[in-house]
């Protein structure tokens, strides 16, 4: 994934994990209303992004992912 930024790498795991490959994903796009993802789907996905990017995201954060730009402004304040 090197020369990607982080929310290259956000929707590229996102199609991936869910199955979206058919699916136009922008940061704008809510990941429960617009993609289907099950808050059980997010803590699972930010599990997995934890490692990948060998941070911890902390509950609070995590709790205000609402959409992909939500998502990645957390990681990247996770760094």
């Amino acid at each position: 994934m090197s020369g990607q930024t982080i929310k290259d790498q956000v929707i590229e795991f996102i199609r991936k994990n869910q199955n979206l490959q058919d699916i136009e994903i922008t940061g704008d796009n809510q990941l429960v209303r617009d993609l289907g993802i099950t808050s059980f789907d997010l803590v699972e996905m930010c599990c997995q992004l934890e490692e990948d990017f060998g941070i911890v995201v902390n509950e609070e954060m995590m709790m205000s992912i609402v959409t992909i730009d939500d998502l990645v402004k957390c990681l990247e304040e996770s760094h």
